[in-house]
């Protein structure tokens, strides 16, 4: 069934549900005033009929002789009529009942006193007397009366509290009916999408064998069942990514060991020319070999990078650590850069904090710090400067290089840190390059257990940020260590 049917007929199935409690409510609450205003008007009838009697009985004592005994009896009995006729209503409670028996009752007793009334012989002391048993008996009439319209006030207001109360249990059957409609027709759709959800967030991670089991019969379990082969596909092609990865990274590592072995004898017998030991060089001779040792130097380093990065997706970092104070070394290293690219006449400038002695490797941490400086001064404009603060914070010694250089572009933020990515090529060709030392840098510093990072504006400049513990991790691997495990 399709989510669009599904939610159709959940909302048919709510609004019929509605609709059909609010006729209910809407009958019963007609009932009920109906009702009301039926026992009011009895009640009513029974109050204007005691009234009645009571101006019929003023009437009769003040013009008795106006009219003749049938014409007074026939106005009692109409009233006597109405009363009866309240007397058998179903709507009465027994209470009501009572008291209009009493008042029928009264009623006979003031027939009987109109009946000696109409006595010719009668006394004035005995008139008087029976006069004023009347006005006793109306008051009686009068009082029973006002008891039974309190009794139906009283149930008036039962009846409406009653339907006060049935509305609210309606209300609330409204709202539970309302709530449940919601709640089926939200987990239709957050139940699915949040399961999606959840899986993508794993793939996120990389878990390429996160599936989602949705069985709703709908463009949901279509979606899931797609969702679950698009990442079985990705799952191949990043077991056949990691394969490609680990064939390059053996490529790298026999191609830069293979390289690297003919190159120490070639630097070795540069070395020995460049001393006289085949015979003595002049001028020109010893300036094309100066030339040739730095550029086999500069393929070397290339090399070593290689074999650094081959090492760090292997996992086969290894590290010299030992406890050493570093405000002398980054001094020195900054020292060396400022002769780095003469040309551009970058000013280099250092605050270094007070540090304390760490335990690291002082050499693969000037090596960081070498090139970011180096990449700090490639993309330096001339005469531009690069600043270089080292503190202590918390566990850990923080590095701050800044320069205001050209800064790195939005979409290649993203790239800086992986390997060979070379963001401005034509500023890599212009002073050199392999895309490597961000990569070895990022390697090295993550292995030690620290945290590199860097902000940049283009135009404006880049700042990184790197940090090293005081004391590296235990899972740190050393030369020594791993002798001891072998």
């Amino acid at each position: 069934m399709k989510i669009k049917i599904k939610i159709i007929l959940l909302f048919t199935i709510f609004l019929v549900s509605l609709i059909s409690l609010l006729v209910i409510n809407q009958l019963n609450s007609q009932t009920v005033l109906e009702s009301l205003d039926k026992q009011d008007t009895m009640n009513l009838k029974i109050l204007n009929a005691v009234s009645d009697l009571s101006i019929l009985s003023n009437d009769y004592l003040l013009h008795r002789n106006d009219r003749s005994i049938e014409q007074w009896n026939s106005r009692y009995d109409s009233i006597q009529v109405t009363l009866k006729h309240q007397e058998h209503s179903h709507t009465h409670t027994e209470e009501e009942i009572r008291l209009l028996e009493k008042i029928l009752e009264e009623h006979v007793i003031i027939k009987g006193i109109f009946s000696k009334l109409t006595e010719n012989d009668l006394s004035k002391e005995l008139e008087e007397r029976l006069v004023s048993q009347l006005l006793i008996n109306l008051n009686s009439m009068y009082d029973q009366a006002s008891q039974i319209a309190k009794i139906s006030n009283d149930q008036v207001g039962v009846s409406q509290r009653r339907a006060y109360f049935l509305n609210l249990i309606f209300i609330t059957l409204i709202f539970v009916i309302v709530s449940f409609g919601a709640y089926i027709s939200f987990r239709a759709v957050s139940v699915p999408v949040n399961k999606l959800f959840q899986a993508t967030k794993k793939l996120e991670k990389g878990n390429f064998k996160t599936r989602v089991d949705i069985k709703t019969k709908d463009e949901f379990e279509k979606l899931g069942s797609s969702f679950n082969k698009t990442v079985a596909s990705l799952g191949k092609i990043n077991e056949e990514r990691q394969q490609i990865n680990k064939a390059k990274t053996e490529l790298l590592s026999i191609a830069s060991h293979e390289l690297r072995s003919p190159m120490t004898p070639i630097k070795g017998q540069l070395q020995m020319l460049m001393t006289g030991y085949s015979g003595k060089l002049n001028n020109k001779q010893k300036e094309a070999m100066g030339i040739i040792v730095k550029n086999i130097n500069q393929i070397d380093d290339v090399i070593v990078d290689f074999l650094e990065v081959s090492r760090i997706e292997a996992g086969r970092f290894e590290f010299n650590l030992a406890k050493v104070n570093l405000t002398k070394s980054i001094t020195e290293q900054v020292e060396k850069m400022k002769l780095f690219m003469p040309e551009k006449k970058v000013t280099l400038a250092a605050k270094i904090g007070p540090l304390t002695t760490i335990t690291t490797d002082l050499v693969k941490v000037m090596k960081v710090l070498k090139n970011i400086l180096s990449n700090s001064i490639k993309f330096s404009k001339t005469n531009g400067k690069v600043e270089v603060v080292v503190r202590k914070k918390g566990k850990t010694l923080l590095f701050i290089i800044t320069d205001y250089g050209i800064g790195i572009k939005p979409e290649h933020q993203k790239k800086i840190f992986k390997p060979f990515f070379q963001g401005e090529k034509t500023m890599y060709r212009k002073y050199g390059g392999t895309g490597l030392g961000l990569p070895v840098s990022k390697g090295i510093i993550n292995s030690l257990g620290g945290k590199i990072w860097f902000k940049s504006k283009l135009g404006e400049g880049t700042t990184f940020y790197f940090t090293i513990p005081l004391t590296p991790p235990k899972d740190v691997k050393s030369p020594s260590k791993t002798s001891k495990r072998k």
